[in-house]
């Protein structure tokens, strides 16, 4: 298939999904040392209120850890008053590899910035990639949730999120991701993102 066809059957799933806008970012492959890895998810409509935009960094320690981050705005891209904005850290530890299959576990703290809600702690979480080929890959995750409070961690395991997504590499250094997020809160959403290779 050609990158001009690639690129058109692209497009036209983001049309389809952008609205959504779920970022996709979890696999079970961690950073190389030294790397950076950027993905990006953009709600540019003003119909779906829960769609979200992101911005996530990976980037690798060595010794298979990766230390990752985002900062994320819920709404379209748009509107900037009245919106919820959270940020996550993390650590990421890759545990088995081998020619197909990469699995790996993580742990994080989010924190939605704009309320007074209290800090969640995200995972510890199994995470995979599966390699199909050079250019295509299957990866994503399943994940608990707890929320830390003056009792300390409360609701743990009551809340999860899984996705799973189909990861296509254009060039070297770009790649497209599109998936599927769920959670225990909603129904299934289409979820993108552009990654980035630096």
């Amino acid at each position: 298939m050609t990158k001009v066809k690639k690129l058109v059957i692209a497009l036209a799933w983001l049309l389809i999904c952008s609205s959504f806008a779920f970022a996709l970012f979890d696999t079970g492959t961690a950073m190389e040392k030294g790397k950076f890895e950027l993905d990006v998810s953009i709600n540019p409509l003003t119909d779906i209120n829960y769609g979200q935009n992101f911005v996530f960094l990976h980037y690798g320690l060595g010794n298979e850890f990766e230390l990752h981050g985002f900062f994320s705005k819920h709404g379209d891209i748009y509107n900037w008053n009245n919106s919820n904005y959270e940020g996550y850290i993390g650590l990421l530890k890759q545990w088995y590899s081998s020619e197909r299959l990469d699995l790996a576990t993580c742990v994080g703290i989010r924190k939605v910035l704009t309320t007074s809600m209290n800090p969640s702690l995200i995972g510890p979480g199994f995470l995979y990639t599966y390699r199909i080929n050079q250019d295509f890959r299957l990866a994503g995750h399943l994940q608990y949730i707890g929320d830390f409070s003056a009792q300390g961690l409360v609701n743990y395991g009551r809340g999860y999120t899984s996705e799973v997504g189909f990861y296509w590499l254009f060039t070297e250094h770009l790649e497209l991701a599109l998936g599927i997020f769920t959670n225990s809160q909603s129904l299934a959403r289409p979820i993108y993102t552009f990654n980035y290779y630096f």
